[in-house]
């Protein structure tokens, strides 16, 4: 576990590797959703990154929306985002990807974020509560 003010570094930072498959290849954009928690070091925002292959880390972040206080008449970003569950961090991936395997990194680079879902969007995802079902190869 990782206290609060852990101060974490490139060479030394917690990941976790996924490996997917691709069948059509292309450009694409990497979908994280996080549940919604408020940054533990105040100012930072919920922040890791992510590396596909062998590539270097991208930054991935939600640094606004954490005022709690609602406005006249509509829900605080804060508020829609506990109401919905989620918030999301995107990130267009900097190289298309080739059809067959790929290995996705997630590293920490703040403590306290939650990974729900990874969504890789190749184009024509369509909104919705959850995201798109899970995709198995049989």
């Amino acid at each position: 576990m990782l206290s609060s003010t852990t101060v974490i570094t490139s060479n030394a930072a917690p990941s976790l590797d996924y490996r997917f498959h691709v069948a059509t290849g292309g450009a694409a954009t990497l979908r994280v959703r996080l549940l919604p928690t408020f940054p533990l070091v105040s100012g930072q925002g919920l922040r890791l990154a992510v590396a596909v292959d062998d590539g270097a880390p991208l930054p991935l972040a939600v640094t606004t929306g954490f005022d709690t206080k609602r406005s006249d008449s509509a829900l605080s970003a804060w508020q829609q985002r506990v109401l919905a569950n989620a918030t999301e961090a995107t990130r267009k991936l900097p190289q298309p990807l080739t059809p067959g395997w790929h290995t996705l990194r997630l590293v920490a680079v703040a403590a306290g974020v939650v990974v729900d879902k990874i969504i890789l969007d190749f184009g024509g995802l369509q909104p919705c509560y959850d995201g798109p079902a899970e995709t198995r190869l049989p």
